[in-house]
């Protein structure tokens, strides 16, 4: 159940209008319902290991404001910052922060010899 080259599946600072969005308490039921994939995706430049990497949300309901624990996420290739931003260190903002409204899915690829870790530490409700 594969996609792209490899097939495989592993599951697992500053966005300037992110303190104006409304903010809803992260229900239990939010965050889990966020699923992050990632897929090996064939060579990129240099013939650097290249991975997809998707945030989907499963949820009813459409969120917002959703980080990641992405460690000392690096990436030999660009990513739009729109998509995908590091904020710091082990932080990194998905879709700037806008709504993913319910089974919607937000991908990028990036390049890189080691496979990244990805684990959702908040989602609010839209």
């Amino acid at each position: 159940m594969g996609w792209g080259s490899g097939g495989n599946i592993l599951k697992n600072k500053s966005c300037p209008n992110a303190e104006s969005w409304p903010k809803k308490p992260v229900s239990a039921e939010v965050v889990p319902s966020i699923e992050v994939s990632i897929y090996s995706s064939g060579l990129g430049p240099r013939n650097i290991p290249k991975y997809t990497v998707q945030v989907i949300n499963n949820s009813l309901q459409g969120v917002v404001n959703v980080h990641l624990d992405c460690g000392d996420f690096a990436s030999g290739s660009l990513i739009l910052p729109t998509t995908f931003r590091q904020l710091q260190p082990g932080d990194c903002l998905v879709n700037y922060g806008k709504e993913i409204g319910p089974g919607q899915v937000i991908q990028f690829d990036y390049t890189n010899t080691f496979l990244a870790k990805f684990r959702v530490t908040r989602a609010d409700s839209a």
